[in-house]
């Protein structure tokens, strides 16, 4: 094994940043929940994607309890699980659902309705 000591934090960075640098829309906050597909080709034809409202009450707390959980995760994993649980929680009661077609074989942010 190729061990480059490289982080999911490092590199989710590198990736945030070429995906930006290619204009790639992306929907932050938002969990895909069930795959639309041909009921007779099994083909994937889109995405129900759940998300927080941009800048929404929920979507800041949201924000705040996943990266105080990044935070403490190393020195108090039990805390930094009871964090995202509580996200995850908010996750369901507040995310509305957006459903979106499949390009290519890809489902794409831009085509959500």
């Amino acid at each position: 094994m190729n061990d480059t000591g490289m982080s999911g934090k490092a590199l989710f960075s590198v990736l945030r940043k070429k995906v930006q640098d290619l204009n790639i829309p992306v929907m932050t906050q938002s969990a895909v929940r069930r795959l639309i597909t041909n009921a007779k080709t099994g083909a994937v034809l889109g995405a129900e994607v759940w998300h927080l409202p941009p800048n929404s009450a929920a979507a800041l707390q949201h924000q705040k309890w996943m990266r105080r959980a990044e935070a403490v995760h190393n020195f108090e994993p039990a805390w930094a699980d009871s964090l995202r649980a509580m996200a995850l929680a908010l996750e369901f009661n507040d995310a509305t659902p957006r459903n979106g077609r499949s390009h290519q074989g890809r489902v794409r942010a831009d085509v959500f309705t």
